[in-house]
């Protein structure tokens, strides 16, 4: 790739636009990224990319799965969402090199968007609390019912977050049953059946708190696009458009 110098810095630039410290273009690091956190590991995506001319290496591709998706997570973290009064709390059961762990995550009912999740060694004694503060922290307001299993260890942190001492009673719904139309956790039912089929096509997990995990909750809420919302739009997208606000440092702003 073609190179100039800068005479007034002394700096090198390649006239090419595109992110930070990259060679090739966005528009390809955003659709590798998309590919990997679909449903393709990082040699399938390079395969796919060198039938159009596009040749690199798949640890390149990790690289960016865990650069981006550590952007994507710090940009979330700092997201205040204005959340329906029900949220759906669930666990999945998935391995890291051939051990046991737990991804537990928090979602709004309306949007389906992930507010928080937490990855643990233990099913009992998970630090759920910590998961639902996050949640809390992330949305404007708290929610008046949570959804989820017979998990008995969502009751005590649950109601040590969501507990208040005047305005609707919260309550949390712990014990499913398929007669009760209303309170039903299928929508995050259908949420860990994506996780599941992501994650099968992984050889192996490698890190403790894996970038891809990060990666995919991000794909899920900004760019997966859902047919049960209007439109086929995304969790963020029903979030803006149903209250009508907008992205700004941290917290979503009346327009």
């Amino acid at each position: 790739m073609q190179r100039y110098l800068c005479k007034s810095c002394g700096c090198t630039f390649s006239g090419v636009g595109g992110f930070v410290g990259r060679h090739l273009p966005e528009s390809v690091i955003v659709r590798t990224i998309s590919m990997v956190a679909a449903k393709m590991s990082p040699a399938e995506a390079c395969s796919q990319l060198k039938l159009e001319g596009i040749c690199i290496h798949p640890t390149t591709v990790s690289n960016w799965v865990s650069d981006y998706s550590s952007i994507m997570c710090r940009f979330s973290a700092m997201l205040r969402i204005n959340t329906c009064h029900m949220w759906h709390v669930d666990e999945i059961y998935f391995k890291v090199l051939k051990k046991a762990r737990y991804l537990f995550a928090v979602m709004d009912s309306e949007s389906r968007f992930i507010l928080a999740y937490h990855i643990s060694k233990d099913k009992q004694g998970a630090k759920l609390t910590r998961l639902f503060r996050a949640a809390a922290f992330c949305s404007m307001r708290p929610p008046r019912i949570l959804i989820s299993d017979g998990l008995r260890d969502f009751c005590a942190p649950a109601r040590k977050v969501f507990h208040r001492m005047s305005g609707p009673r919260f309550v949390h719904i712990c014990e499913i049953h398929l007669k009760n139309i209303f309170n039903q956790n299928n929508i995050y039912e259908r949420l860990n059946g994506e996780y599941k089929d992501r994650l099968k096509c992984i050889r192996g997990l490698k890190s403790e708190n894996p970038a891809i995990i990060s990666m995919i909750v991000a794909y899920h809420n900004f760019f997966r696009e859902h047919t049960s919302l209007d439109n086929n739009m995304t969790p963020a997208e029903a979030i803006r458009d149903r209250h009508c606000t907008c992205y700004r440092f941290g917290t979503f702003t009346q327009v």
